[in-house]
């Protein structure tokens, strides 16, 4: 009896851990509208419209929330960095969208960082290179005009259409300040 008993909670138990995924149509400012699948109590709502290809996002010393956009899925050197500021609860949305930094190499990640002196950094991680430059709080465009190239990398590979190389690189910090780069490879299964 207590093996039969085990195997009927073995078979149902994964059935009642599962929630019930409903469809959500978003429409967007533009017009266009697609689904998301999503447990019936959950919504989601566009905080932003308008950017390609964001990618990560950080929040700045200052409150304010810094994404990366790479445009598109090309190698390119469109990419941009947006400042998302003015964020109404009641809405759920951002109030403004402010460039940062354009023309980028496809910028993938950006960080903050305080140093022992005080001074806030704003690091950048693109395609050919790891960047960082001061960071003053409230500045809607760098104020510190020539950041520091603290890495290269190489950027070179086969494009997307021919199997990929991986253009982005992610950085983050480690709680004792150390901080790490990924670096993908030239391809997805080749011999470097």
């Amino acid at each position: 009896m207590v093996k039969t008993i085990l195997l009927f909670l073995f078979l149902f138990v994964p059935t009642l851990a599962q929630v019930k995924l409903v469809p959500h149509k978003i429409t967007l400012k533009n017009g266009k509208a697609f689904n998301l699948n999503l447990p019936a109590e959950y919504e989601i709502i566009p905080a932003a419209e308008g950017l390609k290809r964001v990618r990560f996002f950080a929040k700045s010393p200052d409150g304010r929330i810094f994404v990366t956009d790479m445009y598109d899925l090309t190698d390119n050197a469109k990419g941009t960095v947006y400042i998302l500021d003015g964020f109404d609860a009641e809405t759920g949305k951002f109030g403004k969208i402010t460039p940062y930094l354009i023309n980028l190499k496809n910028p993938n990640s950006v960080q903050f960082y305080k140093d022992e002196k005080g001074q806030d950094w704003l690091y950048l991680a693109e395609t050919d290179k790891l960047t960082r430059r001061k960071f003053t709080k409230g500045e809607t465009a760098p104020t510190d005009t020539k950041p520091q190239t603290l890495a290269t990398f190489p950027d070179y590979g086969l494009s997307y259409k021919y199997g990929g190389w991986h253009l982005t690189r992610t950085i983050a910090f480690s709680p004792t300040g150390k901080l790490y780069v990924s670096v993908g490879s030239s391809c997805n299964a080749c011999k470097e």
